[in-house]
């Protein structure tokens, strides 16, 4: 377990549940973010958090830290398990805070997918790019409109002409009755 600095009393008491990058992002943000409210109090590594050992382990530094949140930073479902166990047995807060992958400040939403929880992870375009598409697309639109228009009697002396001129036939049957054979029925 890595010890964080002390911190002032009024902050809740955190410990990261985690090893390597991801868990050092996590840490970094809280310490550069002094309005959240939280001090890191101790990491513990996702190694140290599986097995049998792993409750024990978590249980003491929760209790000797005075832990009020665990962030869970790791992607090892065993370290993650263990870590939800104990912060339930011990009416500690439990925050997730998922890899994502490289998508940045995303907008993340919960929802409830008959019971169980999904992320659903959003790409919010700026304001520029929204009213750029829209101008883009009636200005599109507009120009169909117009084109449909304009060129519409084209169109429509061109269907008219079609049926009358021999050379635009693409197929030309044979007359069904020269080529058949007679019918022959045998009913009751």
């Amino acid at each position: 377990m890595i010890r964080g600095p002390e911190i002032s009393d009024h902050a809740r008491n955190v410990l990261i549940a985690g090893d390597g990058d991801h868990a050092e992002k996590v840490t970094r943000a809280i310490e550069n973010n002094r309005l959240s409210g939280r001090a890191v109090r101790g990491t513990v590594a996702a190694h140290l958090l599986r097995g049998a050992q792993g409750l024990s382990t978590l249980t003491a530094t929760a209790r000797r830290e005075f832990a009020e949140e665990i962030i869970i930073a790791t992607n090892d479902p065993e370290a993650a398990r263990t870590a939800v166990r104990v912060a339930m047995r011990n009416q500690i807060d439990i925050h997730l805070a998922p890899e994502m992958y490289g998508l940045g400040t995303a907008r993340v939403q919960l929802e409830d997918l008959g019971g169980m929880p999904i992320l659903k992870v959003c790409r919010q375009l700026p304001e520029w790019s929204l009213a750029a598409k829209r101008i883009a697309d009636v200005m599109l639109a507009s120009a169909g409109l117009l084109a449909l228009l304009r060129y519409s009697p084209l169109f429509r002396s061109l269907s008219n002409w079609t049926p009358l001129d021999p050379s635009f036939i693409v197929l030309r049957e044979s007359d069904a009755k020269a080529s058949a054979s007679p019918a022959t029925s045998s009913g009751p």
